[in-house]
C-alpha cells in the first residue's frame, strides 16, 4: 500500500503493530545481456597486488643474500642480517596480503555462483508446482551386504540412457542405525557403487542415529571436506521423503519432506545414472524404499 487512502482501519482485540511495505528499485536486465555479463566476469583476470610483487621480491632477495653470504665470507654477516630483514619483510606482507585476499577480493567462482543463486530465485516459480512422474518402481528392501564395506545395498535406476529429470521416494525403517539416500554419478566416473565417496557423484542421504536423532550428509565429487552435515527433524519419523528436481538449465533443488535442503547447478553428465542406497556401517540394518517415481528426457 503506496498511499494513505489504501490503508484500511481494522479492529482488533490488542495492539498491534503493522508495517506497510516499502517500494523496491528493481532492474530488468535482458536475458542475453546478463549471459554477456557472467561470460566477461568468467574471462576476467584478477589483477597481481603489490603486496604479491613485493612477496616476490623478497623471496628472490633471500636467496640472493644467502648467496652472496656463501660467495663472499667476509661480509657473510651483512648478508645474512639483510636476509633476515627480507624474511621479516616477507612475513608482514604475506600478513597483509591474506588480509587483502579475506576482506576486499572475491574470487570469479565466488561471484558467478551468487549469479547462478540469483538465477535459482528466478526460476522458483517454474518448479514451485507439483510433477506429474511418469515412471515407478515397486517397494525395493534394502539390507545389510556384510560382504561389502560399510554393508551398502544398492539398486540402479535405468535411464534408458536418457537424464534424469526428477526423482522422488519415501524411505521408513524399524532398525536403529541406518543411512538412506541416493546417489548421481557420471558414467566417465573411474568408480561407481557400492563404494560410497567417488569423484564425478553427488552423494545424498539422511540417516537415523542410535540416540534417535536424525541428519542429513551431502557429498559432492567424493569429498569430505566440503561435506555439508546437519541435524534434521522430519515431519514423520516413520518415513521420510527425499526429493530432487531438476529444470532445463541444470539448476538442481532437494528435499526433504517439503522442506528445500541444496540448491545448485549441477554437471548435466551426473544424471545419466542413479542409485538408490542404503547402508548401516556394519550393523544390520533394513531399510524401505517406497513410493519411487521418476521422471527422465
Amino acid at each position: 500500500m503506496s498511499s494513505q487512502k489504501d490503508k484500511q482501519n481494522i479492529t482488533v482485540s490488542g495492539e498491534y503493530e503493522i508495517t506497510y511495505p516499502r517500494k523496491r528499485k528493481a532492474f530488468f536486465v535482458d536475458r542475453r545481456e546478463w549471459e554477456r555479463l557472467k561470460r566477461i566476469i568468467n574471462n576476467s583476470v584478477t589483477p597481481t597486488s603489490w603486496y604479491e610483487r613485493i612477496i616476490g621480491f623478497c623471496f628472490g632477495a633471500i636467496f640472493s643474500f644467502i648467496g652472496f653470504a656463501l660467495a663472499l665470507p667476509s661480509y657473510a654477516i651483512t648478508f645474512y642480517v639483510a636476509a633476515g630483514f627480507s624474511l621479516v619483510l616477507l612475513c608482514v606482507f604475506i600478513f597483509f596480503d591474506s588480509r587483502e585476499r579475506k576482506y576486499s577480493i572475491y574470487s570469479k567462482d565466488q561471484i558467478l555462483e551468487y549469479a547462478d543463486e540469483i538465477e535459482i530465485k528466478e526460476t522458483e516459480e517454474e518448479t514451485a508446482a507439483t510433477p506429474t512422474y511418469k515412471k515407478t518402481l515397486p517397494t525395493w528392501s534394502a539390507k545389510n551386504k556384510p560382504e561389502i564395506d560399510q554393508g551398502v545395498d544398492y539398486k540402479e535406476i535405468s535411464l534408458n540412457g536418457k537424464l534424469l529429470k526428477t526423482l522422488t521416494f519415501k524411505v521408513s525403517s524399524d532398525s536403529q542405525y541406518w543411512r538412506a539416500g541416493f546417489k548421481l554419478v557420471a558414467p566417465n566416473a573411474p568408480k561407481s557403487v557400492p563404494k560410497l565417496l567417488t569423484d564425478k557423484s553427488f552423494l545424498f542421504h539422511i540417516e537415523k542415529n542410535e540416540n534417535e536423532t536424525f541428519g542429513l550428509s551431502i557429498y559432492h565429487d567424493g569429498s569430505s571436506e566440503n561435506a555439508i552435515h546437519k541435524t534434521i527433524s522430519p515431519s514423520d519419523a516413520q518415513e521420510i521423503t527425499l526429493t530432487i528436481e531438476r529444470n532445463e538449465k541444470n539448476f538442481v533443488k532437494c528435499f526433504i519432506d517439503n522442506s528445500l535442503e541444496y540448491n545448485k547447478r549441477f554437471n548435466p553428465e551426473l544424471f545419466k545414472k542413479v542409485f538408490l542406497v542404503a547402508w548401516g556401517d556394519g550393523k544390520e540394518y533394513i531399510v524401505l524404499f517406497d513410493d519411487i517415481a521418476y521422471n527422465i528426457e
